[in-house]
């Protein structure tokens, strides 16, 4: 029914419109699958009447750029917010704790909002060593506290050098 209502309203008054500037517009592909557009009416008059031509454009990428874009916002947001907190006079566990909340408050991440912070606490040291944790319920397993490099998932991750995902490479 709201369509029918600025279909007539359109009538009214034609002219150059895009539509859906307060909401977001998907059309349909053959196979079912939906995709948001932008949709551009354009009267004409012609001899025989009214013509409205309606520009339909495929908005997918435009949509993914955007939303990357925001990504990265949220992103530096929460860089430039923990940079603020490491200049707090607050200890290295309160300051790890705030992080980790400024971290799964990224959109997306919140998602997989079990989160734990790892350091190694001495230069020569092979141990991971779990420092702040947030998301687990008492149910669920609490993370490692100490991880050896090279093992389970986190350990291995270290241990590799930066860049090295599969593994080829020497220790750190």
């Amino acid at each position: 029914s709201k369509h029918h209502e600025h279909v007539a309203k359109f009538f009214l008054n034609p002219g150059v419109h895009p539509m859906g500037s307060n909401f977001e517009i998907y059309a349909v592909k053959k196979n079912g699958e939906e995709f948001p557009v932008d949709i551009n009416l354009s009267p004409l008059n012609t001899d025989e009447g009214l013509l409205v031509t309606a520009a339909i454009r495929d908005i997918t990428n435009r949509k993914q750029a955007e939303e990357q874009i925001e990504l990265h916002y949220h992103i530096q947001r929460v860089i430039n917010a923990m940079l603020k907190i490491s200049l707090e006079p607050l200890s290295l566990d309160e300051q790890f704790e705030r992080i980790l909340d400024l971290i799964i408050s990224i959109p997306h991440l919140s998602l997989q909002s079990k989160v734990a912070l790892y350091l190694v606490e001495k230069p020569s040291s092979d141990v991971l060593v779990m420092k702040a944790y947030r998301g687990f319920s008492e149910e669920e397993r609490i993370p490692c506290d100490r991880i050896p490099f090279g093992k389970c998932l986190c350990g291995l991750a270290v241990s590799l050098p930066a860049g090295d995902a599969d593994g080829a490479g020497d220790p750190l």
